[in-house]
């Protein structure tokens, strides 16, 4: 009778044995692979874009949303107080119940991070609603205000501050201007991004403060090549922490954990350019002034 080799399990077995031992080398296989490096790709929707910042890696999704990687997620993601949380914040129940539950568990700062960055990125990738993911992260902020309320190291950026950001919402600039660049040139348009409030107040762990940022008019309406921004933190001059926009124009939402003067510098670029001419490389800058107090 013919024999074969299954390498995983390093025997000669029986035809008949064949399939049972196959699926058990399948099964070996998988669990070896098994690992806390970057998540699966999203469930619905396109693939996110990545940058690499200091904290670790940045994904932003098409909804809007950034979720950080930080660099010891692959440390922490997998312990036992990151998969009670994560169980827990799967569980339905009350806010309050998954508060204390959380709470009683006593996850370290790095493992609540590293579960929550999961919770975050699977709101990117469409796999729980928008209702679901703003609970969860109302439920993630009062657990770590909880738990570490002197805040962690200066650099973790998360007990410092988070934003998210939504694209379009509102008649950009673009779409109601007749400009649509003088003929046969390829002039860039204003060199100011619009926003709206330019300054803005509020105190610790005021949810949602908010500005919009409107760069539509970049190439005053003629094809724009490679286009795309960011917008950095700082606080009190030093850099806190830097997302990718989302697009031209939308509403950013912020919190703050910690009181200072803190301001966002917002950058929008691309290559403008018509049947005429072109690319021609244009910019687009602002800054908001942001003044948090601790109360």
């Amino acid at each position: 009778m013919q024999r074969r080799r299954c390498s995983a399990l390093g025997g000669k077995i029986q035809r008949s044995s064949w399939g049972i031992l196959l699926g058990t080398c399948l099964a070996m296989t998988l669990l070896s692979c098994g690992s806390s490096s970057p998540p699966p790709a999203p469930a619905t929707g396109s693939a996110p874009t990545t940058k690499e910042i200091t904290e670790g890696t940045l994904y932003t999704f098409s909804n809007g949303v950034t979720c950080l990687q930080r660099r010891d997620y692959a440390d922490n993601s997998t312990t036992k107080g990151a998969v009670e949380v994560k169980d827990i914040f799967k569980t339905e129940g009350e806010y309050a119940r998954k508060v204390e539950r959380v709470s009683q568990a006593q996850p370290q700062s790095a493992e609540l991070a590293a579960a929550f960055f999961d919770i975050c990125f699977d709101y990117g990738s469409g796999r729980i609603t928008k209702e679901q993911y703003d609970g969860d992260r109302q439920a993630y902020d009062e657990i770590r205000q909880r738990m570490f309320p002197g805040g962690t190291p200066r650099d973790h950026t998360a007990d410092i501050m988070e934003a998210h950001f939504e694209k379009g919402g509102f008649p950009s600039l673009q779409s109601h201007s007749p400009d649509q660049g003088p003929s046969g040139k390829c002039d860039c348009g204003p060199t100011v991004i619009e926003v709206d409030p330019g300054n803005v107040s509020g105190h610790v762990n005021e949810k949602d403060l908010h500005f919009r940022w409107d760069a539509s008019r970049i190439c005053l309406g003629i094809t724009i090549d490679n286009p795309g921004g960011t917008i950095a933190f700082s606080k009190d001059s030093a850099p806190v922490r830097t997302y990718e926009l989302p697009d031209s124009f939308g509403t950013a939402y912020m919190t703050f954990f910690k009181p200072g003067y803190y301001s966002a510098k917002l950058s929008y670029q691309g290559g403008c350019r018509n049947v005429n001419c072109g690319p021609r490389a244009c910019s687009t800058t602002a800054t908001v002034a942001i003044n948090i107090s601790a109360q």
